[in-house]
């Protein structure tokens, strides 16, 4: 076999497990999000007065109906439009325990999710890969 052949191949191999690792590491990520899990509808959050004003939410309070909402999640590639263009769009990071969920919104609807986790003593632990959801940002603070 000549140079070309063995690089080809060589190349090829690589190329194999570079995919391998990078769906075998998606899925973990997405697995880590399931700590959502571990929050209720009870859950305290915070989130910075500048997120509050823009997106007209209290700036601190319960995750109330954006927990449900929050668990119905889909793969970040399944990714949706809003149903309704009702807000601003931008971005919002919520501390909730030992968690910052980072809230991406468009119109008004947080359309994608990303769960950061830290110990007691505010170190971070690891994060979750990007998850899809639509939920309207008014949910935070509702509870039945």
């Amino acid at each position: 076999m000549n140079g070309k052949g063995r690089f080809c191949i060589a190349a090829t191999i690589f190329l194999i497990v570079i995919v391998v690792f990078f769906f075998v590491g998606k899925g973990e990520r997405e697995k880590r999000y399931q700590d959502i899990f571990f929050l209720s509808p009870y859950s305290h959050y915070f989130v910075r007065a500048f997120s509050a004003k823009e997106f007209s939410i209290a700036q601190e309070g319960q995750l109330g109906k954006m927990h449900h909402c929050l668990t119905q999640y889909r793969s970040g590639l399944d990714k949706r439009a809003p149903e309704a263009a009702t807000g601003s769009s931008g971005y919002m990071e919520l501390t909730v325990d030992f968690y910052k969920i980072y809230l991406g919104i468009n119109q008004g609807e947080v359309t994608s999710v990303r769960l950061y986790k830290y110990d007691s003593d505010g170190d971070y632990v690891y994060q979750s890969g990007t998850v899809a959801v639509n939920c309207n940002v008014k949910l935070l603070n509702t509870l039945d």
